[in-house]
């Protein structure tokens, strides 16, 4: 009853602390929605007037500007981009030679490779210095084609590296390639790639500019090498006269002409600029018109702007305040959660002390146990007993069987619940490995486990207590022996090493068992949480381990597959933490 009215009076008083919240929450909602509203509304108007004064005296240098800044940033895209395709291409022929490029299957798995992070190489060919294909993937029949006399054959030959323009080839479609030459000894073999055309047509094109621009690249001749919006095909002429000079990005705008066609084209804004290799022209045009239609729209548009800024920053000013109080609630929610947390772990202390007495007072009965039991074999030693003396003598040894295995629990309660007192000494850890090896090598051979000890020589000394090390070995090791548990043979290996970055010493005890299931390994170390059968385990050897571990500086950590094994990470400091005795947290 009295824990039923405390926890009324608890729900009562969490109702009272929401309701205060909620209207504590109100009140902050209104002032910083009045606070983002002047703060941004003011500035804004201030801003739009300013902005409105010098818009029509700058807009003219301003989109001459921007069409410069566009243009050299999407020539640095197209670069960028042929740069890359020519970087991946050197990079597969620097870490391949002929003869392993001509693998079956390995040039199809290199395509593969090369268009994993996006689709933009078409085939994928190596060939000799005749010209003859060693390997080719694609959705051509080219293996059998010979390009001793292309023109972009002699060129990679000459130079090393080369792209072409757009040529019909042998499949007779536009498309341009990227070849890479490759010497090797006394021969030079040749990798190329076809650049998929509709790929690299729409990163040219990406950029739109209103219902009248358009981008496109011209070579030398004034041919096409991307089919621009507005007319036009690829690798048909421009109307343009053969492109001669290389300047600088160049922005200007054109009167209306006539083209070739003898229509009458309107007046254009018009960026030009190079690029370094192929050698292309970039063109990036617009009507004049369109592209200064913000001068004749200014005044409604400043204003139009001003009120949809205004709108928008409103809007804006209620989402972050909306989400601003949603984090606050959250928070408190989880300050409660973590009020929570506390008091169950105010239980968990509590269930440890009473374990602790529980452990006292299991002792009790079993020291009369273990003597009344001694009282019997006295008797029978001195012929009083009964007749059947062989089953009392089974009975009575059964009885110190079970007496055995209560105070190994009780103890095991007991260094839970309780610190120890440790007696810090330097160990020879390798020496303690051999020991507590050879304290159960014999039982694991009989069980099909072979131990495989990689001990480092000259391995530093750590200081520790000699009986809560061996206590720890012996568990890990024992540990790794259970796992195997359903197997008719496994390994064990224990290796170490040391770890001067760490300043410690760290030990790996690997086992071929069962492994840990990933829900499992997260409560590994927990007290009383164990993945033995009923009866085979009681959950507090690995705790207790990792309890002595940490007092000493160290610690322990578990990667576990399941089904596949485990392997046990220890770390010890080489010095001690501290030079006297030392409780450890068991």
């Amino acid at each position: 009853m009295q824990i039923r009215k405390a926890r009324a009076a608890e729900v009562t008083k969490a109702s009272h602390a929401v309701a205060g919240a909620d209207t504590s929450y109100a009140w902050m909602k209104r002032r910083l929605v009045l606070l983002i509203v002047l703060g941004a509304v003011l500035p804004l108007l201030g801003l739009g007037w300013t902005l409105h004064l010098h818009h029509t005296r700058r807009a003219h240098t301003r989109l001459l500007a921007s069409f410069e800044t566009q243009l050299d940033r999407h020539q640095k895209t197209i670069e960028l981009f042929l740069a890359d395709r020519k970087a991946r291409l050197q990079l597969l022929a620097d870490s391949h030679d002929q003869k392993r490029i001509g693998e079956p299957g390995r040039i199809a798995e290199l395509l593969a490779a090369l268009n994993r992070s996006g689709w933009s190489f078409a085939d994928l060919g190596a060939l000799d210095a005749t010209g003859r294909h060693l390997a080719y993937a694609g959705p051509f029949d080219l293996l059998e084609r010979n390009y001793a006399d292309a023109k972009w054959f002699r060129e990679v030959m000459r130079r090393g590296v080369y792209v072409s323009d757009m040529f019909r080839g042998y499949r007779d479609e536009p498309h341009f390639i990227i070849a890479i030459s490759r010497p090797e000894g006394d021969r030079t073999w040749i990798l190329r790639a076809t650049i998929d055309t509709e790929s690299f047509r729409a990163l040219v094109e990406n950029v739109r500019m209103g219902r009248s621009g358009e981008v496109f690249l011209l070579d030398r001749q004034a041919r096409y090498q991307t089919r621009p919006r507005f007319g036009g095909e690829i690798m048909g002429p421009s109307g343009l006269a053969p492109l001669a000079d290389r300047i600088g990005p160049r922005v200007a705008i054109e009167p209306a002409q006539r083209d070739e066609n003898g229509f009458r084209t309107p007046r254009r804004v018009v960026g030009r600029v190079w690029l370094d290799e192929p050698s292309w022209l970039l063109v990036i045009r617009q009507d004049y018109d369109e592209a200064f239609a913000d001068l004749v729209h200014a005044d409604r548009a400043v204003l139009v702007y001003m009120h949809a800024a205004v709108l928008i920053f409103g809007a804006a000013g209620l989402l972050v305040t909306q989400r601003m109080l949603a984090m606050l609630r959250q928070r408190d929610r989880l300050g409660a959660d973590l009020q929570r947390q506390l008091r169950c772990a105010g239980k968990m202390a509590a269930l440890g002390e009473l374990a602790a007495g529980i452990a006292h007072e299991i002792n009790n009965p079993l020291a009369i146990i273990a003597t009344e039991r001694q009282l019997l074999v006295d008797d029978l030693e001195r012929g009083d007993a009964p007749p059947d003396r062989g089953g009392l003598r089974g009975a009575l040894d059964q009885i110190a069987t079970q007496v055995a295995r209560c105070r190994r629990i009780t103890h095991a309660l007991l260094d839970f619940a309780r610190p120890a007192e440790v007696a810090v000494a330097p160990l020879d850890l390798n020496a303690f490995l051999r020991e507590a090896v050879t304290l159960v090598e014999r039982e694991a051979h009989a069980s099909g486990i072979v131990f495989e000890l990689e001990l480092a020589a000259a391995l530093p000394t750590v200081h520790a207590d000699p009986s809560l090390m061996q206590q720890v070995l012996l568990n890990l090791v024992n540990n790794a022996i259970d796992a195997h548990g359903g197997k008719p043979y496994g390994t064990v290996t224990v290796t170490t090493h040391a770890r001067p970055e760490r300043r410690c010493v760290e030990i790996l005890i690997t086992d071929t068992g069962c492994g840990v299931a990933p829900e499992d390994a997260e409560r590994i170390f927990e007290p009383f949480f164990t993945t033995k059968r009923a009866g085979e385990g009681t959950g507090l050897g690995l705790s207790i381990c990792l309890g002595i571990v940490q007092g000493l500086g160290g610690d322990i950590s578990l990667e576990s597959e399941s089904g596949r094994g485990t392997t046990v990470h220890l770390l010890l400091p080489v010095h001690s933490p501290a030079p006297t005795e030392t409780e450890v947290s068991s």
